[in-house]
């Protein structure tokens, strides 16, 4: 299984989980932490790889984009709507800027599975082989 998410940086001061609740997503809210979580529902071989930096550029861009195109987006949402939209954004976005928000890539297994890349492939197989397109020749083809 794998997901990304958002989550309150682990180990921050109490006024600071605060700061990143009331700025990140619903979920962030969460009591627990999602090692523990998966780890409770039985998952084994944990990975967690930080993608915090390139949240943070893609948020950013997202913000500026929205911004220059406004008036086309407050032709379709109400000018309200895109104001508060904008403004969760910068919240979260200055959240995340200053350590308060984190975005991860976890991974994780059920015990006793292999994934999709480590099981055997059936015999007389090959598993990266692709069949001939049947709307243009095979490269290896002479026609």
């Amino acid at each position: 299984m794998a997901f990304l998410t958002i989550f309150v940086t682990p180990g921050l001061p109490p006024a600071a989980q605060r700061r990143a609740r009331q700025a990140g997503p619903r979920a962030v809210a969460t009591r627990s932490d999602y090692r523990r979580l998966l780890t409770a529902a039985g998952f084994v071989d944990l990975q967690e790889i930080d993608a915090t930096a390139a949240f943070v550029h893609t948020a950013r861009a997202w913000l500026e984009e929205r911004e220059r195109h406004a008036a086309e987006l407050a032709a379709v949402e109400s000018k309200d709507a895109f104001l508060e939209r904008q403004q969760d954004q910068r919240v979260l976005l200055a959240a995340a800027e200053d350590g308060l928000l984190r975005r991860a890539l976890f991974t994780a297994a059920r015990p006793g599975r292999r994934p999709p890349s480590a099981r055997a492939a059936p015999p007389g197989s090959a598993p990266t082989a692709m069949p001939p397109s049947p709307h243009r020749p095979s490269r290896r083809s002479k026609t």
